[in-house]
């Protein structure tokens, strides 16, 4: 079954899409070597908070 969405779920998604980009072309731009799992969770964690 075909489920289409609704304008203000592509919207949203849109959104989240565009949210998770930028998350992942910030952690790209800070990692390097000796940086460990957690400081990179928090970085995320606190970036997505930040974009609502």
């Amino acid at each position: 079954m075909i489920f289409l969405k609704s304008p203000e779920e592509v919207k949203v998604m849109r959104k989240a899409n565009l949210i998770v980009r930028d998350t992942l072309l910030m952690v790209r731009d800070r990692i390097k070597a000796g940086v460990t799992t957690a400081e990179v969770d928090r970085w995320v964690k606190e970036y997505i908070e930040s974009r609502g």
